[in-house]
């Protein structure tokens, strides 16, 4: 997928990077955190570049300790590239959930024409930023970070 980190012009960044004392060894963290009230269970998934076998799984809210490097990070469906994991800090990935209660198909994009299918009514965890319902410009979606967007 032809990916990176810019998401759209109202957040720099899918993820962000901070110190963290309890973040001790030759490891870094990453975070995908979502407020209670949201009952986010979705499959995230690291992987080192050009690998097929995944560092690291889980569902829903979670950390996970990494070696320092980029992965690329599988939220669902959606591909995020190069995501740095640093020495003794946490990168936590700025998530939302698009709550879409329509019974029927559609494919989801963003800017990089990045897609997938899904059929409604679904919830799915997607980075911070901007998508597109079937790919059309005038059907745009708006996923906030720690938000639940209802479509």
């Amino acid at each position: 997928y032809p990916v990176n980190n810019a998401m759209d012009a109202g957040s720099s960044q899918a993820w962000e990077i901070q110190m963290d004392p309890a973040v001790t060894g030759v490891t870094g963290q990453l975070v995908a955190q979502m407020p209670n009230d949201l009952k986010f269970m979705s499959h995230i998934q690291a992987f080192k570049p050009g690998d097929t076998k995944a560092a690291s799984s889980w569902f829903g809210n979670n950390k996970n300790k990494l070696m320092p490097g980029s992965y690329d990070i599988m939220v669902e469906k959606y591909r995020l590239a190069n995501v740095p994991i640093e020495k003794g800090k946490t990168t936590r990935l700025k998530l939302g959930i698009l709550n879409f209660t329509a019974r029927q198909p559609i494919t989801i994009a963003d800017a990089n024409q990045q897609r997938f299918s899904m059929a409604g009514p679904f919830r799915i965890a997607l980075p911070a930023g901007t998508y597109y319902i079937d790919g059309k410009k005038d059907q745009k979606i708006y996923i906030r970070d720690g938000e639940q967007t209802e479509y």
